[in-house]
């Protein structure tokens, strides 16, 4: 998996100067653009709580998918403030709990619960951008990202998870 990973990653610019540089130009631009409405909006004043990671977010995302999310995607923002929840619930109880995983079992010394919420999310997510690929059917004909990559693999029976490619 890890080789099939870095391989197809790379395939789509991860690691490439070039390209990276045209997908993080492309993201400041919406960033900048993200950035004027807001202003404009709030008669000068700037909210930036998550502008930031949304950004970095969508560079990362478009790697993976060929296509980011808008700035204002709820879905996108609902799981911006999971993950913020879960990292203000306890700075270091989740390092706790890989030194200590019986503390997993005791309430309240690690933000389990939180956890479980962002990664169910972050997975049906996922499942709902696969579904949508599978539909679409391009993955067959012509792989345009990694998502692509991975059902092509998985539909010619060369399941990346599994036969350690």
């Amino acid at each position: 998996m890890r080789r099939f990973s870095i391989r197809n990653l790379k395939r789509f610019g991860f690691g490439n100067a070039n390209m990276m540089n045209d997908i993080v130009q492309l993201e400041i631009q919406e960033y900048l653009n993200n950035f004027e409405e807001s202003r404009i909006k709030n008669n000068g004043i700037m909210h930036m709580n998550e502008s930031f990671y949304l950004a970095t977010l969508n560079v990362l995302w478009r790697l993976m998918t060929g296509v980011p999310f808008r700035h204002d995607d709820e879905r996108l923002l609902h799981l911006v403030h999971l993950e913020r929840d879960l990292l203000k619930s306890d700075p270091i109880g989740g390092s706790l709990a890989h030194a200590f995983p019986w503390l997993t079992y005791i309430p309240g010394i690690t933000p389990i619960k939180q956890a479980k919420q962002f990664w169910t999310e972050i997975r049906a997510l996922i499942g709902e951008i696969l579904i949508e690929r599978r539909k679409l059917g391009a993955f067959r004909d012509n792989p345009s990202n990694f998502i692509d990559v991975f059902l092509h693999e998985i539909e010619s029976g060369n399941d990346p998870m599994y036969t350690g490619n």
